[in-house]
């Protein structure tokens, strides 16, 4: 029973370890953000706020520009409406 946990914590574990490994690649020390976060339990570090802090990194050095961000958004939309659509029918 206790492989089974592990087995399906697998995926989400990888995903986070290869978000992780991308937002490196964005000048963002991932080590020392968590080390300094990461104080028991209730203070653990976000990926969202990972994301969000590379991403604004990224936009005040000019690496990224505010196009690049709505269409992004724009393709997250319409992932999120797409995969909801799909849910519903099935």
């Amino acid at each position: 029973m206790f492989l089974i946990f592990q087995v399906i914590g697998l995926p989400s574990q990888t995903l986070g370890y290869i978000l992780c490994y991308y937002i490196s690649g964005l000048h963002i020390d991932v080590s020392a953000e968590i080390e300094l976060r990461d104080i028991g339990a209730a203070s653990k570090v976000s990926l969202e706020e990972l994301c969000k802090r590379a991403m604004d990194l990224n936009m005040k050095n000019g690496a990224f520009e505010q196009v690049h961000l709505t269409q992004a958004s724009a393709l997250v939309g319409a992932n999120d409406m797409g995969w909801r659509k799909s849910d519903l029918a099935a």
